[in-house]
């Protein structure tokens, strides 16, 4: 059923869905005032692009194995697609903590990704017979189980993102009372000293 769906149609859907999540991570990467925040929603901004590129990926080699050659303009989409992966990968990687590094590493070597290598190996070749021979259930369905495991690994950064914005947001609620209670008491102070003076002036 899932492989009835057009490409264009999920090519609308993912962007639609991911469009306003990535734009307001950016935004946070660009203006957070602090450094340790904004490298880290960099990273994930760039984490996110990756992952919905890959869903895209997804659609477009479906519509394409079981075929003996790529629609109108789909063979320029998927290395499109492709190149686009490895450049938010890369730029994920430089950006991320060396214990994700090396996890992220780590889930390169799952079945899954080595399997959609290969489907990607044989739709750059463009073999007509190639082509043809492949199951676009089989490709969705390896497809998925990378897509999944990038959703695994994407749960993680994001609860790690939340963890250091809320224990910044501590500290500076901390901070915002520790300065509203200095500067009730220099109200205080100040009013004290003020009755003082007005009391002295009308002795």
């Amino acid at each position: 059923q899932a492989l009835s769906i057009s490409v264009a149609d999920e090519v609308a859907f993912y962007t639609e869905l991911n469009k306003e999540l990535l734009s307001i991570v950016d935004l946070t990467a660009k203006q957070g005032a602090n450094q340790q925040i904004a490298i880290k929603a960099a990273a994930f901004s760039a984490y996110l692009q990756m992952k919905e590129r890959a869903g895209i990926e997804r659609a477009v080699l479906s519509s394409t194995f079981g075929n003996d050659a790529f629609k109108v303009g789909a063979y320029r989409r998927f290395v499109t697609l492709v190149s686009e992966q490895e450049a938010y990968q890369e730029r994920f990687l430089a950006l991320t903590e060396p214990q994700n590094y090396s996890d992220y590493n780590q889930q390169l070597n799952n079945q899954a990704f080595k399997e959609v290598a290969d489907y990607r190996a044989i739709a750059f070749a463009q073999d007509p017979q190639q082509l043809k021979q492949q199951q676009p259930e089989r490709w969705f369905q390896t497809s998925t189980k990378r897509i999944e495991l990038l959703s695994q690994f994407e749960q993680g950064l994001s609860n790690q993102l939340m963890a250091v914005t809320k224990a910044r947001l501590n500290v500076a609620t901390k901070h915002l009372y520790i300065t509203l209670t200095v500067l009730l008491l220099v109200a205080s102070l100040v009013i004290f000293v003020s009755m003082s003076v007005m009391r002295f002036i009308h002795q």
